[in-house]
């Protein structure tokens, strides 16, 4: 018996999926097991057997889902490789989240090396780094991917740093040349309705602007609605690529529209809207930069200073009328 007789039986596996097959045969067999393991009915089989398949995978993905604060309204469980119509569904259920198995998904494991991303790490005991020690070991970590095969523009870095451990930490990522999707972009109507995707009937979605190739919505859902929400966060702020995929949501956000040369000088009014407090003083919201294809994650650095570095360290060399947003959450 495998997890996909068991998902066969409990009819988890759609018609002309990968894995499919006759549910009357494996009632049959385990029927036939039935008598042996106290008695249990074929259909409770089935399940204990998936609860066990699923186990190791449930327990990593509730730890990532509470690791990262994600809200599981707006999670989709994506389902690839051999198991993904067995597995992600019945999972996606115990976690309360919804689930999508990719077209021929049982291919998609043999594809895996070429569509990989690349990633570095580094960190560095700094007391009180500077901004020169910041960007410095942000290029560390950039010339490392690139020196490995990542296209620049992919690349993206983000800084933790602790004032406790007087530590900075850098992590990045990056896409080989192959590994860069070349999707046509959708038409605006279609762009506006993935923007809602996933979320209540009559949420709306309207458009902040745009980069050239991410769009920056607010996402308005109705007050009654299937999913539990903090008071105060009926609105969305999403962003969306010009493929329709969702790259970024955040609950109780705030927007900055600006420009590659404007927005250096904008950074703190932005941030002096943000009254709350720390254990260590005032406490910024969490930040990312949106800026051409890139989200790149700031929510590491606590000082105003910092930000500001980091972020015209990213627009260093671009147009001056070149779109871009900041996009802050309070912190939990």
């Amino acid at each position: 018996m495998t997890p996909t007789c068991a998902a066969n039986l409990v009819e988890l596996i759609a018609e002309g999926v990968e894995g499919r097959g006759s549910k009357e045969s494996v009632w049959e067999a385990l029927a036939g097991l039935s008598p042996v393991l106290r008695k249990i009915s074929p259909d409770d089989l089935a399940r204990q057997l998936l609860q066990m398949s699923v186990a190791p995978l449930e327990k990593t993905v509730a730890a990532l889902l509470e690791e990262h604060d994600l809200d599981r309204a707006l999670v989709t469980l994506i389902g690839a490789g051999g198991g993904a119509a067995v597995l992600v569904p019945f999972l996606a259920s115990r976690l309360g989240v919804r689930s999508l198995v990719l077209g021929d998904a049982a291919f998609v494991g043999a594809m895996g090396c070429d569509s990989v991303r690349l990633h570095e790490a580094t960190e560095r005991c700094i007391i009180a780094p500077t901004q020169l020690e910041l960007l410095a070991t942000r290029r560390e970590v950039i010339d490392r991917l690139t020196a490995r095969g990542a296209t620049r523009d992919s690349v993206t870095v983000e800084l933790v740093v602790d004032p406790c451990r007087n530590s900075v930490r850098a992590t990045g990522s990056g896409a080989t040349a192959a590994a860069v999707p070349h999707e046509e972009p959708l038409p605006a109507a279609e762009m506006v309705a993935r923007a809602s995707l996933g979320l209540d009937e009559g949420s709306v979605a309207q458009e902040v602007g745009a980069t050239d190739r991410l769009v920056v919505f607010t996402v308005r859902e109705p007050r009654r609605s299937r999913w539990p929400r903090p008071p105060g966060q009926e609105t969305l702020t999403r962003v969306v690529d010009r493929a329709g995929t969702i790259r970024l949501s955040r609950r109780g956000a705030r927007v900055l529209a600006s420009t590659v040369g404007a927005v250096e000088r904008s950074i703190d009014p932005f941030l002096d809207g943000w009254p709350s407090h720390g254990d260590l003083g005032r406490e910024l919201p969490a930040v990312v930069l949106v800026l051409g294809n890139r989200i790149v994650d700031l929510s590491g650095v606590a000082n105003a200073g910092h930000l500001a570095a980091l972020v015209v360290a990213q627009i260093e060399g671009l147009p001056a009328n070149e779109p871009l947003f900041l996009i802050a959450t309070p912190r939990t």
